[in-house]
């Protein structure tokens, strides 16, 4: 596992980024919960935690293919693959990932904002309490 430290002015960069996609619409391959991770994680840190996927999917189904070719079975799993352990909740930061699974079982990526959490929606980013969410690595 390679070590990921913040940039100097991560946080800045962290409001920016997520000013930019404040009504950014979900779309699949573009701007999905996996890559609006990736890119959030990218602008703070320099780390292209989605180099491996990022381009390479616009349907269900080639989502599904990237996670065969990594040999993930879910976001947690990728997770793990990106960033090694997971940590409890309660230790994440603003700017960390975390791993959400919604009331229909839709599970969800998204980064830590004090004690709300930024994850994409139909149309534009949506927030929910941290507490919600299951687990977090450290960014």
């Amino acid at each position: 596992m390679i070590e990921i430290k913040r940039k100097k002015d991560w946080k800045q960069l962290l409001d920016l980024y997520m000013n930019s996609c404040m009504k950014k619409a979900y779309k699949l391959g573009e701007h999905d919960c996996a890559l609006f991770a990736a890119n959030t994680i990218l602008k703070i840190t320099g780390y292209d935690s989605g180099v491996d996927f990022r381009g390479k999917y616009s349907t269900q189904l080639g989502y599904r293919r990237i996670f065969k070719t990594l040999e993930v079975n879910n976001l947690h799993d990728l997770a793990d693959l990106k960033f090694g352990d997971c940590i409890p909740i309660s230790k994440a930061r603003p700017g960390d990932l975390v791993y959400y699974v919604d009331s229909i079982g839709i599970e969800h990526l998204g980064i830590a904002l004090e004690e709300m959490v930024a994850i994409t929606g139909k149309e534009g980013l949506h927030f929910i309490e941290l507490e919600k969410c299951e687990f977090a690595w450290s960014v």
